[in-house]
């Protein structure tokens, strides 16, 4: 078992705060990386957050806890499952959802606390949480300053539609920086491993997420037809 001397995300994003956008960028790439490897093996981890990502020792990112994974060939999950503050809108409105799906937005979130060591939405309160999930009502702080580029992405994923998430304008700015500034500190197998990041611009994986998460849209505005789509699997 390997060992990741530098904790979880979530405690390493409590110690230093906001991370850098370059940091950021290098880590949600692997993030990214990490997620279609999973769904391509037909896993759904349903509980991405911070705390379970953890960092090895030169800070590259080890995806952890699959207590609540599931088969990714499941078009439609009924379990309740993960933490509220990474959940999609359509678990906590309990309807039937996609479990990769669910993984693309707890994958936003994560992007959103990586650059400003804050929640997109406030979880205290679960019924206003999903209000404002459903009105798209992300707020930006000015502090710490965050690039256009990023917030867009960050609002493109935690919205109906979503695109290549790599081949966004400010991860594919940032990349050459990221993998320049971490060529110092990686052995000869991670610095392979992050020449071949650098080329992931397109893939057919996360060109597929614009239809997963337009699914997932759709399933919210038409919920008394997912409950007799529920009702149906549950008799059969």
């Amino acid at each position: 078992m390997e060992l990741c001397k530098n904790g979880d995300l979530s405690n390493y994003i409590s110690v230093q705060g906001a991370l850098e956008e370059s940091s950021s960028c290098r880590l949600f790439k692997q993030l990214c990386t990490a997620l279609r490897y999973l769904h391509n093996m037909d896993v759904a981890h349903r509980d991405l957050k911070c705390e379970n990502l953890l960092l090895d020792m030169h800070n590259n990112i080890k995806v952890c806890d699959f207590g609540s994974y599931v088969d990714g060939q499941m078009v439609l999950s009924e379990t309740y499952c993960g933490t509220a503050a990474y959940a999609a809108p359509e678990i906590l409105k309990r309807l039937p959802y996609n479990p990769k799906v669910s993984d693309v937005w707890s994958m936003g979130v994560v992007l959103y606390m990586m650059l400003y060591a804050s929640l997109p939405f406030n979880d205290s309160n679960i019924t206003r949480m999903v209000k404002e999930q459903m009105e798209h009502c992300i707020n930006f702080p000015e502090i710490p300053p965050v690039s256009s580029e990023a917030k867009a992405l960050i609002h493109r994923i935690l919205h109906s539609v979503v695109e290549n998430p790599l081949a966004e304008s400010w991860l594919c700015a940032a990349c050459s920086a990221c993998v320049s500034a971490a060529a110092s500190d990686v052995t000869d197998a991670d610095e392979a491993t992050a020449t071949h990041n650098t080329s992931l611009k397109s893939d057919p994986f996360f060109e597929g997420l614009v239809h997963l998460r337009n699914q997932a849209i759709q399933l919210n505005k038409k919920s008394h037809s997912c409950q007799i789509m529920h009702s149906e699997q549950v008799r059969k």
